[in-house]
């Protein structure tokens, strides 16, 4: 169940500590270092600051991150207790000062299918619907739910100079909300093992393709959310590639 925290057995397929078994060798886990002590956090004594450390000094971003994404989950669990959730995301707004976290669920992605199925005049299929609209615009139509905005992280984010037009800041604004997903993620937020493994977390501008956002989010996700991110995509390119040459 999410947010649990507890440790499991040693024999178990995954660690013992943070249930990932894409990183564990049966002795050692490459995700949150068990059974060592967990990896240090960036811009502690004896380990370099990484580059979000230039947009957020004081871990007001980090914190508000955090808040919001756990939060954005806690919301589907809530609202939704009978569904499946299936991404959590930050979009996060590279022309201005500005991010919110959104989440979808199995469901609620079908729902749209149904929905585009019964005003479409092409004759598709409701996987061929699926497989091109279930990434199309992730925040940008209604199968995907908006959290409420964070005054205080928007504040943070008004804070940081030359943050408009600035690939720079945009991308270490980036880090620093990957950075709170992975924090999130070795508490256990998301759930371990199967469960975690259904989840996409991550970040995303609804202004770009999202496959433009693959790179960060195989920083956060298992490596086998990233593949079936990437075949999904592969459907896209053939169906495509087969209805309009």
């Amino acid at each position: 169940m999410s947010g649990n925290n507890s440790t499991r057995s040693v024999g178990d397929a995954g660690c013992p500590r943070c249930g990932f078994a894409y990183k564990w060798n049966g002795k050692q886990c490459g995700h949150c270092n068990y059974p060592q002590s967990r990896p240090t956090k960036p811009g502690s004594k004896g380990m370099p600051r990484n580059s979000g450390d230039s947009v957020d000094p004081d871990g007001v971003l980090l914190r508000e991150f955090k808040r919001s994404a756990a939060a954005c989950h806690q919301m589907l669990l809530n609202r939704r207790p009978a569904e499946s959730p299936y991404a959590v995301l930050f979009e996060i707004g590279d022309q201005s000062a500005w991010a919110c976290a959104i989440g979808a669920t199995e469901e609620s992605l079908a729902w749209r299918v149904a929905a585009e199925m019964k005003s479409s005049k092409e004759q598709l299929t409701d996987s061929q619907h699926a497989v091109l609209m279930r990434w199309e615009a992730p925040g940008d139509t209604a199968e995907w739910y908006w959290l409420d905005e964070n005054p205080a992280l928007i504040a943070a984010l008004e804070e940081i100079p030359d943050y408009e037009h600035n690939a720079a800041v945009y991308q270490a604004v980036q880090e620093v909300c990957l950075n709170a997903f992975r924090e999130l993620d070795d508490e256990g937020t998301f759930g371990r093992g199967a469960e975690r493994e259904r989840l996409v977390i991550g970040v995303s501008n609804v202004d770009r393709d999202f496959r433009d956002f693959l790179p960060l989010l195989a920083k956060v996700n298992p490596p086998g959310v990233i593949s079936r991110l990437e075949e999904q995509f592969r459907e896209v390119d053939a169906l495509v590639k087969e209805l309009f040459g």
